[in-house]
């Protein structure tokens, strides 16, 4: 296929790095770029403030790469399998 007919998706998969304030947390993406993207209220139960992340149990996500000014926006949380219970 040409590269001039590839889709372009705006969804991108990475892994949750580190909180940084409120509903803002750093994603690794699944090419090493460090990008912030905003997580909505309906994901929080996702992220435990008390657990620390490590490599070992960082949860996937899916973003959405919205437009300039937006922020990605993360839109799918899947948690590690080696997370433990309710992770």
């Amino acid at each position: 296929m040409p590269m001039d007919n590839l889709p372009i998706t705006r969804t991108r998969n990475g892994t949750l790095i580190r909180f940084l304030r409120r509903d803002l947390f750093q994603i690794e993406l699944d090419d090493g770029i460090l990008i912030e993207a905003v997580m909505p209220e309906e994901f929080f139960h996702w992220y435990n403030p008390n657990v620390r992340l490590t490599r070992i149990n960082r949860p996937s996500v899916v973003v959405d790469m919205r437009e300039t000014p937006q922020m990605p926006k993360i839109i799918e949380v899947h948690g590690s399998s080696f997370c433990g219970p309710g992770y």
